[in-house]
């Protein structure tokens, strides 16, 4: 039945910009909110569920990122004075 409808609204709005572009524009837009609304209304409401949990420091970010990427050359760093060094 969906599919129908569509197919007819695009026909319809075919035939009449044939004759005035504007009234063909009008009814295919017509026909997309149509579509829209089929689709939208079938969605079912989806809840997902977070889990919480603390955020890193800096440190500890750096610490990851270096322990996880350990192919990738990161400069070596003094841990005291804040500031990278090569």
């Amino acid at each position: 039945m969906k599919s129908k409808v569509i197919a007819t609204g695009m026909a319809v709005s075919f035939i009449a910009a044939l004759y005035d572009i504007m009234a063909g524009l009008y009814i295919a837009v017509l026909t997309n909110t149509f579509c829209n609304y089929v689709v939208i209304s079938r969605q079912k409401k989806v809840t997902t569920k977070v889990k919480k949990s603390r955020p890193l420091t800096t440190e500890e970010f750096k610490e990851k990122e270096m322990s996880e990427n350990s192919h990738r050359p990161y400069p070596r760093h003094n841990p005291h004075s804040g500031e990278f060094t090569d």
